[in-house]
Parts: structure tokens; sequence; C-alpha cells
């Protein structure tokens, strides 16, 4: 299947790309096709390491963007429904960059106060 929204990996790696880079999390993308309902794929962007999982889900049909995560590594939506600690739906996100930006700055603070975010600790800092 070709990857149709790759703007959108590059957007979402400028503002929470410093999780790779400086934390040294892994980043994947899964491409889950023909979800129930949904005639285009889900985009699932995760950033990920031994403590946990984050991840943007993008049902790009409906323009709407989930995030959960998880005390657990999965990369797996049927997985990520059933183990995630918490979800937030953000429908029809107003601005893409905005909501980024807030993300990540949350992330950033939380990390710099706790050494972790949303319960998943940063194992390694620059």
């Amino acid at each position: 299947m070709k990857y149709m929204y790759v703007g959108q990996e590059k957007l979402i790696n400028k503002y929470l790309g410093f999780l790779v880079q400086d934390y040294l999390m892994s980043f994947s993308i899964n491409i889950v096709p023909n979800t129930t309902g949904i005639e285009n794929p889900t985009y699932i962007y995760s950033y990920y390491n031994s403590s946990g999982c984050f991840s943007i889900v993008e049902i790009a049909q409906r323009d709407e963007w989930t995030c959960f995560f998880s005390n657990k590594p999965t990369i797996d939506i049927d997985t990520m429904h059933k183990i995630s600690n918490h979800e937030f739906l953000y429908k029809h996100v107003y601005s893409k960059r905005q909501f980024l930006m807030q993300i990540a700055q949350y992330i950033k603070k939380s990390i710099s106060k706790h050494n972790s975010f949303w319960g998943i600790s940063m194992e390694v800092q620059k």
C-alpha cells in the first residue's frame, strides 16, 4: 500500500522528533487498511521505548486525530484499545501545528519535571 501522508510524518516529527533525537525513543508508522466503517487507511505514528508507547492515530477520512499512551510498548491498534491507560480525541483538528505544538510543550515540561510523560519514563537523555 502506498503511503499517502508523508507530509503528516514530517509535520509530526518537526514537533515531536526530539523524543527520538534527545531521548532515543523509537518511531514507527503503522498503516491499518480499511478500519471498520472507514474506507481509507488509518495511520498510527508511534514513539515508544521499553517503558511505554505514545501514539497519534490519524483517521484521515474523518480528519480526526486520537492520542493513546500506555505503559506497554505497542504499535498495534487493537492492543492499544485494550491496554491504553488514557485516550483523548481531537475531532477535526483546526490546526494540526497548534495541536502538535501543545502536545510537544506538555511533553517537554513533563520530562523536565519528572523525567517521564504520561507514565512513560525517559531512560536515556542527551
